[in-house]
């Protein structure tokens, strides 16, 4: 798996255990987030080729994420027997197998994967570390409240756990993992790709960022591109979830898709895909933008939006609660499994 370049340092993974069907480590450590949420706390071509497989079921951080610095099992089968005769008796003995055939080795989801810039399937040493071990080594990892679990997987045996604790005590409003590449040739196209299992929401009228998905950074503060998803709740239980085109350096507010089919107790499959492009006496660069969800050939949204550039410096993506709305209610507990991402 190729690792890609990264500006600088992440934060190092400590101790943490959530639910009781959490099997390893969490995070300790908090980003050096200084702005709010690029929705003032709650305003809301061709694609590439696929080369991520899929994973079997069926995403703007309110400050910046600072870079840090993107890996396969040998087939085993049977040994052929052997051919000679023994030694001592007076004749040739049936030949027998010297081995008995090995058990073909279990591969995890990355490891099934090609092509791709960054995976984490959450199912090797080290899964949540920001200084190797894994397939996917995270930029940064934001929070006390991540950890690994078998509760649920899209991919067994484990997958990540985001569970925020609620009340004013915790001033955290955001728990995640982050991933940013900074290819030498620029992003002129992406695709992100992740599963998501929101299992427990707070049981008020708040919402979220669950992931987003970045491009740019201005001096005025990070989050200036991208596109987000946020969940909602109510006071009987999970109420919706949306898409997001954040664009603050171009103006005006965000665009906003709602609601779109992402469902609680259920895993979720989001797959986001962008493109820039230069458009020659059209006015400007622009993106084509394309969200597909749970597998289905036909986007839930596929729109060209006005775009900054025609090549961006990098792509920036995180997960978790990426910022809660509500400082006090945001007892989220979401699940996360097999994020990928791809860059040209």
């Amino acid at each position: 798996m190729k690792r890609a370049l990264r500006a600088a340092q992440g934060i190092a993974a400590s101790g943490f255990l959530a639910g009781g069907l959490v099997i390893t480590s969490g995070i300790g450590g908090c980003s050096s987030d200084s702005g709010s949420s690029g929705s003032g706390g709650r305003d809301s071509s061709a694609p590439l080729e696929d080369a991520t497989a899929d994973s079997g079921t069926d995403g703007a951080t309110p400050g910046t994420d600072a870079p840090s610095g993107v890996t396969p099992t040998p087939d085993s089968g049977a040994t052929a027997s052997d051919s000679g005769t023994t030694e001592g008796d007076s004749g040739t003995a049936a030949d027998a197998p010297v081995d008995a055939p090995l058990e073909a080795a279990v591969k995890t989801f990355c490891q099934t994967q090609s092509g791709l810039d960054f995976c984490a399937d959450f199912d090797e040493p080290d899964a949540l570390s920001t200084d190797g071990g894994a397939t996917g080594t995270w930029t940064q990892l934001v929070g006390s409240e991540l950890g690994l679990s078998t509760a649920q997987a899209s991919s067994a045996p484990h997958s990540l756990l985001v569970a925020m604790q609620d009340g004013p005590a915790n001033t955290d409003q955001s728990a995640k993992v982050v991933e940013w590449l900074t290819p030498t040739s620029g992003v002129t196209q992406a695709i992100y790709e992740f599963d998501i299992y929101i299992d427990t929401v707070p049981l008020a009228n708040v919402g979220g960022f669950a992931t987003d998905f970045q491009f740019l950074d201005t001096s005025g503060g990070s989050d200036q591109f991208g596109f987000r998803i946020g969940v909602f709740a109510n006071t009987t239980g999970f109420d919706h979830a949306d898409l997001e085109h954040n664009h603050p350096t171009l103006g005006g507010n965000d665009d906003i898709t709602s609601p779109i089919a992402i469902t609680a107790k259920a895993w979720n499959h989001v797959k986001m895909s962008v493109a820039f492009s230069a458009l020659a006496g059209d006015g400007g660069d622009s993106v084509a933008f394309q969200l597909y969800l749970n597998k289905s050939a036909t986007p839930a949204v596929d729109a060209n939006y006005p775009a900054p550039f025609s090549k961006a410096a990098f792509a920036r993506f995180a997960a978790g609660m990426v910022y809660a709305f509500d400082a006090t209610n945001k007892d989220w507990g979401i699940y996360y499994d097999n994020f990928t991402l791809k860059l040209q």
